[in-house]
Protein backbone atom coordinates (compact mmCIF):
# COMPACT_ATOMS: atom_id res chain seq x y z
CA UNK A 1 0.00 0.00 0.00
CA UNK A 2 2.83 2.61 0.70
CA UNK A 3 4.65 1.56 -2.08
CA UNK A 4 1.43 2.10 -4.09
CA UNK A 5 0.69 5.67 -2.46
CA UNK A 6 5.01 6.64 -2.97
CA UNK A 7 4.42 5.84 -6.78
CA UNK A 8 1.79 7.65 -7.30
CA UNK A 9 3.16 10.91 -5.75
CA UNK A 10 5.98 10.40 -7.99
CA UNK A 11 4.07 10.32 -10.83
CA UNK A 12 1.85 13.37 -9.98
CA UNK A 13 5.34 15.47 -9.08
CA UNK A 14 6.43 14.28 -12.78
CA UNK A 15 3.21 15.64 -13.90
CA UNK A 16 3.55 19.09 -11.82
CA UNK A 17 7.04 19.68 -13.36
CA UNK A 18 5.63 20.18 -16.91
CA UNK A 19 2.45 22.49 -15.94
CA UNK A 20 3.80 24.11 -12.31
CA UNK A 21 4.93 27.85 -12.40
CA UNK A 22 8.45 28.45 -12.26
CA UNK A 23 9.57 29.36 -9.20
CA UNK A 24 13.08 30.92 -9.81
CA UNK A 25 11.85 33.39 -6.69
CA UNK A 26 13.53 31.05 -4.21
CA UNK A 27 17.16 31.89 -6.06
CA UNK A 28 16.15 35.39 -6.05
CA UNK A 29 15.49 35.54 -2.09
CA UNK A 30 17.00 34.17 1.27
CA UNK A 31 15.02 34.36 4.60
CA UNK A 32 15.21 37.09 6.77
CA UNK A 33 13.18 36.22 10.27
CA UNK A 34 9.68 35.86 9.02
CA UNK A 35 10.07 37.75 5.97
CA UNK A 36 12.81 37.94 3.34
CA UNK A 37 15.21 40.42 1.67
CA UNK A 38 16.97 39.67 -2.04
CA UNK A 39 20.24 37.75 -1.75
CA UNK A 40 23.42 39.45 -2.72
CA UNK A 41 25.07 39.37 -6.23
CA UNK A 42 22.19 36.75 -7.18
CA UNK A 43 22.27 35.64 -11.14
CA UNK A 44 19.04 34.00 -11.23
CA UNK A 45 17.45 32.69 -15.20
CA UNK A 46 14.14 33.52 -14.94
CA UNK A 47 11.84 32.08 -17.64
CA UNK A 48 8.21 33.05 -16.24
CA UNK A 49 6.18 32.27 -13.62
CA UNK A 50 2.22 33.14 -15.20
CA UNK A 51 3.75 32.56 -18.43
CA UNK A 52 6.84 31.29 -20.51
CA UNK A 53 8.76 34.65 -21.45
CA UNK A 54 9.65 34.66 -25.25
CA UNK A 55 13.31 34.53 -23.82
CA UNK A 56 14.31 33.92 -19.95
CA UNK A 57 16.37 37.18 -18.74
CA UNK A 58 18.40 37.47 -15.75
CA UNK A 59 17.93 38.42 -12.34
CA UNK A 60 20.70 39.96 -11.21
CA UNK A 61 21.83 42.22 -7.55
CA UNK A 62 24.86 43.79 -6.42
CA UNK A 63 26.29 43.25 -3.03
CA UNK A 64 23.89 46.12 -1.76
CA UNK A 65 20.95 43.55 -2.88
CA UNK A 66 20.01 46.00 -5.22
CA UNK A 67 18.56 44.87 -8.49
CA UNK A 68 21.71 45.58 -11.51
CA UNK A 69 25.61 46.46 -10.98
CA UNK A 70 26.96 48.13 -7.86
CA UNK A 71 25.75 51.47 -7.73
CA UNK A 72 28.48 54.60 -8.10
CA UNK A 73 29.66 56.85 -5.48
CA UNK A 74 27.94 60.20 -5.58
CA UNK A 75 28.99 61.82 -8.23
CA UNK A 76 27.03 65.29 -8.37
CA UNK A 77 24.45 63.53 -10.44
CA UNK A 78 20.69 63.87 -9.52
CA UNK A 79 20.20 60.67 -7.48
CA UNK A 80 16.76 59.15 -7.39
CA UNK A 81 16.17 56.14 -5.47
CA UNK A 82 13.13 53.99 -6.77
CA UNK A 83 11.30 51.86 -4.44
CA UNK A 84 8.31 49.27 -5.00
CA UNK A 85 7.83 45.39 -6.00
CA UNK A 86 7.80 43.59 -8.71
CA UNK A 87 7.32 46.12 -11.28
CA UNK A 88 9.96 48.65 -9.97
CA UNK A 89 12.31 45.39 -9.59
CA UNK A 90 11.64 44.68 -13.30
CA UNK A 91 10.13 41.40 -13.17
CA UNK A 92 9.95 40.25 -16.97
CA UNK A 93 13.05 42.35 -18.38
CA UNK A 94 16.60 42.83 -18.02
CA UNK A 95 18.41 45.04 -15.75
CA UNK A 96 19.34 47.26 -19.08
CA UNK A 97 15.75 47.26 -19.51
CA UNK A 98 14.05 48.68 -16.47
CA UNK A 99 12.96 51.99 -16.53
CA UNK A 100 15.65 53.13 -13.80
CA UNK A 101 18.08 52.52 -16.52
CA UNK A 102 16.73 53.28 -19.34
CA UNK A 103 15.89 56.54 -17.73
CA UNK A 104 20.27 56.99 -17.50
CA UNK A 105 20.61 56.01 -20.84
CA UNK A 106 18.36 58.74 -21.86
CA UNK A 107 19.89 61.74 -19.41
CA UNK A 108 22.94 60.96 -17.94
CA UNK A 109 22.28 63.49 -15.57
CA UNK A 110 19.97 61.59 -13.26
CA UNK A 111 21.70 58.51 -11.43
CA UNK A 112 18.79 56.22 -10.77
CA UNK A 113 19.01 53.71 -8.14
CA UNK A 114 16.72 50.66 -8.07
CA UNK A 115 15.54 49.21 -4.28
CA UNK A 116 12.27 47.21 -5.87
CA UNK A 117 12.08 43.86 -4.40
CA UNK A 118 8.96 41.25 -5.68
CA UNK A 119 6.32 41.11 -3.04
CA UNK A 120 7.43 43.92 -0.81
CA UNK A 121 4.41 45.84 0.34
CA UNK A 122 4.21 49.41 2.01
CA UNK A 123 5.49 48.40 5.23
CA UNK A 124 8.56 46.95 3.99
CA UNK A 125 9.59 49.93 1.81
CA UNK A 126 8.80 52.29 5.34
CA UNK A 127 12.04 49.84 6.71
CA UNK A 128 13.89 50.53 2.81
CA UNK A 129 13.50 53.93 2.22
CA UNK A 130 14.58 55.01 5.74
CA UNK A 131 17.92 53.01 5.46
CA UNK A 132 18.56 54.43 1.79
CA UNK A 133 18.27 57.91 3.13
CA UNK A 134 20.99 57.38 5.62
CA UNK A 135 23.47 55.46 3.14
CA UNK A 136 23.08 56.47 -0.67
CA UNK A 137 21.83 60.11 0.08
CA UNK A 138 19.33 60.52 -3.04
CA UNK A 139 18.06 64.07 -3.92
CA UNK A 140 14.68 62.51 -4.68
CA UNK A 141 12.83 59.13 -3.62
CA UNK A 142 10.00 57.38 -5.66
CA UNK A 143 7.43 55.32 -4.49
CA UNK A 144 5.24 52.90 -7.36
CA UNK A 145 2.28 52.14 -5.09
CA UNK A 146 0.76 48.81 -6.51
CA UNK A 147 -3.04 48.59 -4.96
CA UNK A 148 -1.96 45.49 -3.30
CA UNK A 149 0.63 47.02 -1.12
CA UNK A 150 -1.78 48.13 1.11
CA UNK A 151 -1.15 44.10 1.90
CA UNK A 152 0.37 43.38 5.40
CA UNK A 153 3.83 42.61 4.72
CA UNK A 154 5.02 38.94 2.98
CA UNK A 155 5.54 36.11 5.48
CA UNK A 156 8.06 33.23 4.25
CA UNK A 157 8.48 30.00 6.83
CA UNK A 158 11.09 28.06 6.37
CA UNK A 159 9.30 25.19 5.68
CA UNK A 160 7.27 26.11 3.04
CA UNK A 161 10.35 28.23 1.21
CA UNK A 162 12.08 25.18 1.02
CA UNK A 163 8.94 23.01 0.29
CA UNK A 164 8.72 25.07 -2.92
CA UNK A 165 11.77 22.52 -4.56
CA UNK A 166 8.35 20.38 -4.65
CA UNK A 167 6.53 21.20 -7.98
CA UNK A 168 3.57 19.43 -6.66
CA UNK A 169 3.81 21.32 -3.89
CA UNK A 170 4.73 24.83 -5.94
CA UNK A 171 1.38 23.91 -7.79
CA UNK A 172 -0.76 23.33 -4.78
CA UNK A 173 0.52 26.77 -3.71
CA UNK A 174 -0.29 28.10 -6.56
CA UNK A 175 -3.58 27.29 -6.91
CA UNK A 176 -4.51 28.29 -3.33
CA UNK A 177 -3.31 31.41 -3.56
CA UNK A 178 -5.23 32.08 -7.17
CA UNK A 179 -8.65 30.32 -5.91
CA UNK A 180 -8.55 31.33 -1.95
CA UNK A 181 -6.30 33.45 -0.39
CA UNK A 182 -5.78 36.38 -3.08
CA UNK A 183 -8.84 37.02 -3.35
CA UNK A 184 -9.18 36.69 0.60
CA UNK A 185 -6.21 39.40 0.52
CA UNK A 186 -7.93 41.75 -2.19
CA UNK A 187 -11.19 42.03 0.23
CA UNK A 188 -8.90 42.42 3.44
CA UNK A 189 -6.96 45.24 1.65
CA UNK A 190 -10.19 47.67 1.32
CA UNK A 191 -11.00 47.28 4.73
CA UNK A 192 -11.36 50.45 6.52
CA UNK A 193 -8.59 49.12 9.54
CA UNK A 194 -6.39 48.00 6.33
CA UNK A 195 -6.71 51.42 4.73
CA UNK A 196 -5.94 53.23 7.54
CA UNK A 197 -2.51 50.91 8.43
CA UNK A 198 -1.77 51.56 4.30
CA UNK A 199 -2.37 55.23 5.08
CA UNK A 200 -0.06 55.26 7.96
CA UNK A 201 2.51 53.38 6.18
CA UNK A 202 2.79 55.66 3.54
CA UNK A 203 2.69 58.88 6.43
CA UNK A 204 6.10 56.65 7.77
CA UNK A 205 7.60 56.71 4.34
CA UNK A 206 6.52 60.17 3.46
CA UNK A 207 8.47 61.10 7.00
CA UNK A 208 11.68 59.50 5.93
CA UNK A 209 12.18 60.76 2.71
CA UNK A 210 12.22 64.75 1.67
CA UNK A 211 11.66 65.36 -1.23
CA UNK A 212 9.62 62.22 -1.90
CA UNK A 213 6.70 61.57 -5.07
CA UNK A 214 4.02 58.54 -4.54
CA UNK A 215 3.26 56.95 -8.03
CA UNK A 216 -0.38 55.17 -8.28
CA UNK A 217 -1.14 52.71 -10.21
CA UNK A 218 -4.66 53.29 -8.97
CA UNK A 219 -5.46 56.58 -8.55
CA UNK A 220 -7.94 55.85 -6.27
CA UNK A 221 -5.48 54.64 -3.64
CA UNK A 222 -3.92 58.28 -3.94
CA UNK A 223 -6.55 59.49 -1.26
CA UNK A 224 -4.62 57.47 1.37
CA UNK A 225 -1.36 59.51 0.73
CA UNK A 226 -0.29 62.13 3.29
CA UNK A 227 -1.94 65.30 3.03
CA UNK A 228 0.28 68.17 0.97
CA UNK A 229 2.38 64.87 -0.85
CA UNK A 230 3.33 64.70 -4.55
CA UNK A 231 1.29 62.33 -6.28
CA UNK A 232 1.29 61.34 -9.79
CA UNK A 233 -1.64 58.94 -11.41
CA UNK A 234 0.20 56.29 -13.19
CA UNK A 235 -3.21 54.38 -13.99
CA UNK A 236 -3.59 56.27 -17.30
CA UNK A 237 -0.05 56.14 -18.38
CA UNK A 238 0.59 52.06 -17.80
CA UNK A 239 -3.18 51.88 -19.18
CA UNK A 240 -2.45 49.49 -22.86
CA UNK A 241 0.93 49.52 -22.11
CA UNK A 242 2.21 46.08 -23.19
CA UNK A 243 2.90 43.31 -20.77
CA UNK A 244 4.39 39.76 -20.35
CA UNK A 245 3.85 37.66 -17.30
CA UNK A 246 2.00 40.38 -15.91
CA UNK A 247 4.46 42.94 -15.74
CA UNK A 248 5.89 45.60 -17.99
CA UNK A 249 8.02 44.37 -21.02
CA UNK A 250 10.90 46.14 -21.93
CA UNK A 251 8.40 48.71 -24.35
CA UNK A 252 6.44 49.60 -21.21
CA UNK A 253 9.60 50.27 -19.09
CA UNK A 254 10.83 52.70 -21.78
CA UNK A 255 7.28 54.46 -21.77
CA UNK A 256 7.91 54.85 -18.18
CA UNK A 257 11.37 56.16 -18.13
CA UNK A 258 10.31 59.06 -20.73
CA UNK A 259 7.09 59.83 -18.12
CA UNK A 260 9.66 60.11 -15.37
CA UNK A 261 12.15 61.96 -17.06
CA UNK A 262 9.29 64.43 -17.09
CA UNK A 263 6.98 63.99 -14.26
CA UNK A 264 9.94 63.35 -11.42
CA UNK A 265 11.64 67.07 -12.21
Amino acid sequence: MLARVLFIIVILEAVAQLVAPNFSIRELIELDGDTYVLRQNARVAFSGFYEKLPRPVTWDTNARRMRGGEPPPPSGKRRIATFGDSEVFGWSVESAQTFQKQMEALDDEVEVLNFGVPGYNAPNIAEAVARVVRDDQPSLCFYLVNPNDADPPPRVSKWLHYLSYSALLRLFQYSYYVFIEGPMEARAREQPAARRQFAADLRQIAEACSPLVFGFLRWSDHGSAPEGARVINLEPVVAGLPRIDHHLDASGHLALAKFFLTALR
